[in-house]
């Protein structure tokens, strides 16, 4: 959410989404596996979604612009890495020119010397997520998907979240961020929302 607002955001959304998984003991639960983050910022060039997975990859360290309020280039790594095994970023600046890159843990620890790959640029953001991200703003009745420029975060295999199910994970959501953006939330210059889906 820092990474959307240093954007120039208007429209947050959030998106878990539950699946039936199998447990050890060979019983099928509902457990938060996914979830997606989009907003309607600025996006970022391709040099930037290239930075944007590395640790202290952000083109702000050193920075005096105090509406910065992600800096040091750890946030979205280091925040994807403690939660889930591969995170995707989709990020365009114009219509049909998005770049594409990801971070999984699995893949990359089998490499050596360990490299994140390059981004590459897609004429489409896949239609499953267009879908969703539809859906949840028709649902809303929040202002309709950004085409000229945007970000989408989508965290997969989600093993290492501290909430498993959606419920827990909205309600802890709900409470830690409306404090910490609750002046973006009261000026209404933001809209920050979280949905589900399974």
């Amino acid at each position: 959410i820092d990474n959307s607002i240093s954007a120039n955001a208007k429209n947050i959304h959030i998106i878990g989404i539950e699946e039936n998984l199998k447990s050890k003991e060979g019983k099928f639960n509902k457990r938060l596996n996914e979830i997606i983050t989009y907003d309607d910022g600025e996006g970022m060039t391709e040099d930037i979604a290239n930075l944007c997975l590395q640790l202290g990859g952000d083109t702000h360290i050193g920075t005096s612009d105090k509406k910065q309020i992600s800096k040091f280039g750890m946030g979205l790594p280091q925040a994807s890495g403690s939660q889930c095994m591969k995170t995707e970023v989709f990020t365009w600046r114009q219509p049909n020119e998005i770049f594409y890159t990801y971070l999984d843990y699995d893949e990359i620890s089998k490499k050596d010397p360990p490299m994140l790959p390059k981004a590459k640029k897609l004429n489409n953001i896949p239609i499953e997520l267009i879908n969703l991200l539809n859906t949840t703003i028709k649902e809303g009745g929040f202002e309709p998907f950004s085409k000229p420029h945007g970000t989408i975060i989508r965290w997969n295999n989600c093993t290492r979240l501290n909430h498993k199910t959606y419920n827990a994970f909205y309600r802890n959501f709900e409470f830690f961020n409306g404090r910490v953006y609750r002046y973006f939330i009261n000026d209404e210059s933001k809209c920050i929302s979280v949905s589900g889906f399974e």
